[in-house]
């Protein structure tokens, strides 16, 4: 029984992680400025696209993050902020994507902002 479960759990670990080689990094331009932080900055954040899904992954933990998705026209498609503190952020962008390129960025109130810009097909 404890075999089937160490099983189990690679073949679980296998498939999260195999779901990331199908999904498009999105290249992370810039760093965090971290002006009036005393403290060492946490690593700017990794982003990738799968069809509708963002996933967004942290080093450490960043609570407070705030994520935008805009059209090439700079409008807003999507927003939210990331306010737990959890280290993988994966969400469905619920939006009718239309064929070209978007830019995402990262903005949080201590550190400054990062981006970058992603193609849809």
């Amino acid at each position: 029984m404890k075999h089937l479960k160490i099983i189990a759990l690679y073949i679980f670990a296998g498939i999260v992680f195999s779901l990331q080689l199908y999904a498009s990094l999105i290249p992370i331009d810039g760093k965090w400025d971290g002006k009036g932080k005393r403290t060492l900055l946490p690593a700017p954040p990794e982003a990738s696209i799968n069809d509708t899904t963002l996933s967004i992954h942290f080093l450490s933990a960043i609570s407070g993050l705030q994520v935008y998705v805009m059209d090439e026209n700079g409008e807003i498609v999507y927003q939210t902020v990331i306010s737990s503190s959890v280290s993988n952020y994966t969400c469905d962008l619920d939006w009718e994507a239309i064929p070209g390129t978007y830019q995402l960025l990262l903005q949080h109130a201590s550190y400054g902002y990062v981006g970058g810009s992603f193609t849809v097909e």
